[in-house]
């Protein structure tokens, strides 16, 4: 069995979006505000177990600083939309997802 990890020039792990998307799903949201329509913000504490989920979908601690809120929690809204492939957040579809539902 093969279990090579695909990394690219920069060493960055690779994975797929589905696999991104459910690293992200498998941290708990602990505060999020959404207008039906437009997620503002999806926090999560700032653990190291979260970071190093953070890090496995190739965000950098400089980028994950630059996530911080005044409390001191990562807010993760952009990595999904920007980094991971996210389309839409909605709990009841497991938090972040690959589409637009209808």
């Amino acid at each position: 069995m093969n279990n090579a990890v695909a990394t690219n020039s920069e060493g960055v792990i690779l994975v797929t979006i589905k696999e991104k998307l459910g690293i992200l799903n498998s941290i708990e949201i602990v505060d999020y505000d959404a207008d039906g329509s437009t997620l503002y913000h999806a926090v999560v504490e700032n653990t190291f177990g979260n970071q190093q989920k953070l890090k496995a979908i190739g965000i950098t601690d400089d980028e994950i600083e630059g996530a911080f809120d005044e409390e001191g929690n990562i807010d993760i809204k952009d990595f999904a939309f920007e980094r991971c492939g996210a389309k839409w957040f909605h709990e009841d579809f497991g938090g972040f997802i690959d589409y637009i539902p209808k």
